[in-house]
C-alpha cells in the first residue's frame, strides 16, 4: 500500500499545476502560475530600447501576506535578498540578449501566495512569461523542489512539510542540455547517499515538468493558430 501525505498525495506526486499566459496586455509577456496553493505572477517588458546600464533587470518580491500561516514560518525560511541575484545569473546565461547592447529586458516576479516550493514556482513562472514575450532562449529552464521527510523522498513540498523535512532541495534544470543550473540544498543532517537520491529525484521530476509544459504550450499555440 502506497503511503499518503497530509494533503492526500502520493510521496512523489506533484500538486496540480496551472498557468495562464498574457494576463496583462500592457506588458510584452506575463504569466500567472499556480502550484497547489502557491501562486506567482510574472511580468516581462522587452526586449525594448535600453534605458539603463544592465541588459537584464529582475525585480523579485514576496507579498507580505503570501504565507498560508503567516505566524508560523519554516525552519528553512531566510532572507531571500540574494535570490534575485540567483535568478539574474540563471536567466542571463539563458536569454539570447542583444549582442550590440542596445536593448534590455525587465522581469518583475512576485510570490502572491506561498504554500511551499515557492522558489521553483518563481523559476517556472519566469520561463513561461519569457516565452509569452517571445524572448529567445538557449534552453527551456524548469525548476522543482524535493525533500526528505521522515525517511521518505517527497516532491513539491508544502509549507507545512518544509517545517518537518530533514532536507529540502530546489534545482533549476536546463532540460535540453540536461544540466542543473541552480542548486540549493537546505538540510539539518543528511548522508551523501540521501543527497544523491534527492538530486536524482529532482532531475527526474524536472524532466517530467518540462515534458508537461512543452505539451501545454504546444496546445496553446495550436489553439491560437486555429483561431
Amino acid at each position: 500500500m502506497s503511503l499518503k501525505r497530509q494533503d492526500g498525495r502520493n510521496l512523489q506526486q506533484m500538486r496540480n499545476i496551472e498557468f495562464k499566459l498574457a494576463i496583462d496586455l500592457s506588458v510584452d509577456g506575463s504569466c500567472l502560475y499556480k502550484q497547489g496553493l502557491t501562486e506567482v505572477i510574472c511580468l516581462v517588458q522587452g526586449p525594448r530600447a535600453k534605458t539603463q546600464s544592465e541588459l537584464l533587470l529582475i525585480e523579485y518580491s514576496v507579498s507580505p501576506f503570501s504565507n498560508i500561516e503567516s505566524k508560523r514560518s519554516s525552519k528553512f525560511d531566510k532572507d531571500y535578498s540574494m535570490f534575485a541575484e540567483n535568478l539574474k545569473e540563471s536567466f542571463e546565461n539563458l536569454i539570447i540578449l542583444d549582442e550590440n547592447g542596445k536593448s534590455e529586458i525587465s522581469i518583475s516576479v512576485c510570490v502572491i501566495q506561498n504554500d511551499g516550493s515557492s522558489k521553483s514556482a518563481v523559476f517556472n513562472a519566469i520561463t513561461l512569461a519569457l516565452l509569452d514575450a517571445g524572448v529567445s532562449m538557449k534552453d527551456f529552464l524548469v525548476s522543482v523542489t524535493v525533500g526528505l521527510d521522515q525517511g521518505n523522498l517527497i516532491v513539491d513540498l508544502t509549507q507545512e512539510e518544509s517545517k518537518t523535512a530533514q532536507g529540502e532541495l530546489t534545482i533549476s534544470y536546463q532540460s535540453r542540455k540536461q544540466k542543473i543550473d541552480f542548486y540549493e540544498l537546505k538540510t539539518l543532517k543528511l548522508q551523501q547517499q540521501e543527497m544523491d537520491q534527492l538530486s536524482k529525484l529532482a532531475v527526474s521530476k524536472a524532466d517530467e515538468i518540462y515534458q508537461w509544459m512543452k505539451e501545454e504550450i504546444y496546445q496553446i499555440k495550436q489553439k491560437q493558430i486555429d483561431q
